[in-house]
């Protein structure tokens, strides 16, 4: 199909793409996301030549002026006239990408306790499967404060049929309890909320959108001040022009400090993930700690993603513990039953992945908002990154270097006593 030249500066290279070699049909629906320009008033937008294209709106983000839209290519090409549309967009697949690990970014001189921080009146907000009802998240006390399914579209009872979601939830937040402290995460007090937007390994650009939406617009209802996504999928656009981007800076401009994994790739052949190339947020790189408190020996784990993004920035921030992590099992999910052999017990399992990493960091975040809750995310991403303990020298692999409590609390200017 043959683009018109007026619309080709508004789509994305991908879609292009697509469209000008892959589309067989002119006839062929599609499904993209349409940036109105804030001139241009939504109604009259719609109501014209959106009309006239016979297009379909599934859903629409006023926060970031955009519409998830249902229309035929054709269409598409001729609606590309219109100057109230800014930019078009595909819709792009996205995929799910503590014992031990708490103690390394606590360090070992400097102890959970000692600090006297535990994420104490602090909500993080977990993007991802779901999180299962665990005894380390309900008690003494239920600490998952609501639960939001995307598809669904309402607030549900906990739950996570595929694992994984309740495993980062354990790596930020859980208090240990099955095992007598032994796998606690950094924020074990801290409550959580729960934002399911994966029904199986993958997902949406405009699932995961509505999720964060959904936290934008309860942020204040539940406290929540932290964000953890470990999720990722191709950076098909620049972080300027990509959707979920777009929506994060959001968040990030409301004061939810953002959390996401590089993500997982063979080494040396994966670049950073959507929506991890955003630059304003904080995004987390693996490394593998041997299981030890000692960060001498630790290297970065071969699966982590390398910089540096799309548009030449620098990342990731900083890397924390994610391989054989060992945290919260969900029992039957389809994590659980497809990999028996990673249970420890009837209460938790191993994964690993940038997915892993993340969380902790999020639970880090968690305490630094804690003992400052005056500070802006801006703030918590600078306490973090120069706070790192730089060993490995690599800031396309490792960025600043590793997650340090005792060096964000001393660049947040916050006493160790606290």
């Amino acid at each position: 199909m043959n683009v018109h030249e007026k619309g080709k500066d508004k789509l994305s290279q991908h879609l292009l793409k697509y469209l000008e070699n892959d589309v067989r049909s002119e006839d062929q629906m599609i499904t993209v996301l349409i940036k109105r320009d804030t001139n241009i008033s939504p109604s009259s937008f719609l109501e014209t030549d959106m009309k006239k294209s016979e297009a379909k709106v599934l859903e629409r983000f006023e926060s970031i002026n955009t519409d998830l839209v249902q229309i035929k290519a054709s269409q598409l090409n001729q609606l590309l006239k219109n100057p109230a549309i800014k930019s078009v967009t595909a819709e792009q697949t996205y995929h799910l990408s503590l014992d031990v690990a708490s103690k390394v970014v606590a360090d070992s001189n400097v102890s959970i306790i000692d600090t006297h921080l535990d994420g104490s009146g602090v909500t993080i907000a977990i993007i991802d499967s779901g999180i299962y009802p665990h005894d380390d998240l309900c008690t003494p006390q239920n600490r998952i404060v609501a639960f939001y399914d995307t598809f669904a579209k309402k607030e549900t009872a906990p739950s996570d049929d595929g694992g994984h979601g309740t495993h980062c939830a354990g790596c930020a937040a859980g208090n240990g309890k099955s095992k007598n402290g032994k796998y606690k995460g950094l924020a074990y007090n801290a409550n959580l909320v729960g934002v399911k937007v994966f029904n199986g390994p993958t997902t949406s650009t405009s699932t995961i959108i509505s999720g964060v939406q959904w936290c934008i617009d309860n942020m204040e209802k539940y406290g929540i001040k932290v964000m953890s996504l470990s999720l990722g999928g191709a950076a098909i656009n620049s972080a300027q022009t990509d959707p979920l981007c777009e929506i994060l800076r959001v968040a990030q401009s409301k004061g939810i400090t953002v959390v996401a994994a590089a993500g997982n790739h063979p080494p040396g052949l994966g670049k950073i993930d959507s929506p991890a190339i955003e630059p304003e947020i904080i995004t987390v790189g693996s490394t593998n700690d041997f299981n030890s408190v000692d960060k001498n020996d630790d290297k970065i784990s071969g699966f982590s993603n390398v910089g540096p993004t799309i548009d030449g920035v620098l990342k990731p921030d900083i890397v924390a513990p994610g391989t054989n992590i060992i945290s919260l099992r969900s029992p039957n999910s389809e994590y659980d039953v497809t990999f028996p052999q990673n249970r420890i017990d009837d209460h938790y399992c191993s994964m690993s992945g940038t997915s892993m990493a993340t969380p902790i960091v999020a639970g880090l975040a968690a305490l630094l908002i804690q003992a400052k809750p005056e500070a802006s995310p801006m703030e918590i991403k600078q306490a973090i990154v120069e706070g790192a303990k730089d060993i490995f020298h690599d800031p396309n692999r490792a960025g600043k270097g590793y997650a340090s409590l005792k060096g964000a609390l001393e660049k947040l200017k916050v006493p160790l006593n606290v």
